[in-house]
């Protein structure tokens, strides 16, 4: 599986998290957007991919979302290049937003992690 399909999978599911609690008006992750609207517009209509969009917008945090996500991401920029490149224009941009750098990690090698924690400043003590 390519990687940024993986993480534009994350990164819409993110976006789509936001927009359930109508916080994405608000929110800094701005640049989450485009890559939701890169995996609508470019995948809706498939056929194996309506399913998977639906669940999208209405379960964005569960795990077999996001893969399932990705995986029709994958199957897109592995038959179209030019889905590729433009989707990782997205991602560098999404990249150099520092609201990001918060959730987004990047695990290549087909590593599975059980839970990643980011911690930017701590005062005090901490127990995980």
């Amino acid at each position: 599986m390519e990687p940024i399909a993986i993480a534009a999978a994350t990164l819409a599911a993110k976006w789509a998290a936001e927009s359930i609690v109508k916080e994405a008006a608000k929110s800094a992750f701005t640049s989450l957007k485009p890559v939701y609207d890169w995996i609508v517009v470019n995948l809706r209509g498939r056929p194996a991919s309506e399913a998977v969009l639906d669940n999208l917008a209405m379960q964005p945090n569960e795990t077999t979302t996001i893969e399932a996500v990705a995986l029709i991401v994958n199957e897109a920029i592995q038959k179209d290049p030019a889905l590729k490149s433009n989707l990782d224009a997205l991602l560098e941009r999404a990249k150099q937003d520092d609201a990001t750098h918060s959730f987004v990690v990047q695990v290549f090698e087909g590593a599975r992690v059980g839970k990643i924690v980011t911690i930017g400043t701590v005062n005090g003590n901490v127990t995980i």
